[in-house]
């Protein structure tokens, strides 16, 4: 029984682009057939359409949006539902550092959950940018934050940066930390049980494309895909869009 579909976008002989996409309810063989909603239901508890935060005291005040269940989807909506006009979308972000991606998400009108890096001087610069804002700042390193029972978060976004030295091809030499950066590239799928969003952003270098990378790039993506989700990737030149580096 095939559950994925695997695809190459190519724009030359060499592809550019890479997906595995989840086989959808109207594809399936009907025997095979399960309900898309069903599973999400099962999975993360539903979804609330128009985003998951809202400010106390916004109950009234309302907008009609499209209801869009799949946000990369391009089928026409399933209708529209009267949501209050403050109602956002929720994120998280992990491995933050200084707060970049999480400036990014409040740019974009999303609200920021939470964010978490254990480094003083990153965690200085989140509660300089973010405290205030209803946004949970945690300093604390990975591990623990996925093991604290306490720690209890549904966001409809997440953002994971985790760290790329191992994986650069500046990464000539040994380096002391080697071992702890490998294995926390897999932390993301314990992140990805954890909080359990209805879609995932992973930033790392393009070095971990590199064949001998191989082994460990599949089994992060078959994490990803073993709880449901679709996978798509790509190398994207960030220094288009104003970072000072490729």
């Amino acid at each position: 029984v095939s559950r994925y579909s695997y695809v190459e976008y190519h724009q030359t002989e060499r592809p550019r682009e890479w997906s595995f996409v989840r086989v959808e309810e109207k594809e399936a063989d009907e025997e095979f057939r399960l309900s898309d909603d069903v599973l999400v239901n099962g999975w993360r508890g539903g979804k609330v359409p128009g985003g998951s935060f809202l400010p106390a005291g916004q109950e009234h005040g309302h907008r009609h949006v499209h209801n869009v269940d799949d946000l990369t989807s391009t089928l026409p909506s399933r209708g529209t539902k009267q949501v209050p006009s403050d109602q956002k979308y929720t994120a998280g972000d992990t491995f933050a550092g200084a707060g970049g991606a999480s400036r990014g998400i409040t740019d974009a009108g999303v609200h920021l959950e939470f964010c978490v890096d254990n480094w003083e001087h990153a965690v200085a610069s989140l509660n300089a940018n973010f405290q205030g804002q209803d946004t949970t700042i945690y300093d604390i390193d990975m591990h623990n934050f996925i093991v604290d029972k306490e720690i209890r978060h549904r966001v409809d976004i997440l953002h994971l940066s985790p760290p790329c030295q191992v994986w650069s091809p500046a990464h000539t030499r040994p380096g002391q930390n080697d071992e702890k950066n490998l294995a926390i590239l897999f932390s993301c799928t314990h992140l990805i049980e954890k909080i359990r969003p209805r879609l995932f952003t992973v930033e790392q270098t393009f070095g971990i494309l590199h064949p001998r990378f191989d082994n460990f790039f599949q089994s992060l993506v078959h994490g990803f895909t073993d709880h449901g989700y679709s996978v798509r990737w790509k190398v994207v030149n960030f220094s288009q869009d104003g970072l000072p580096q490729p």
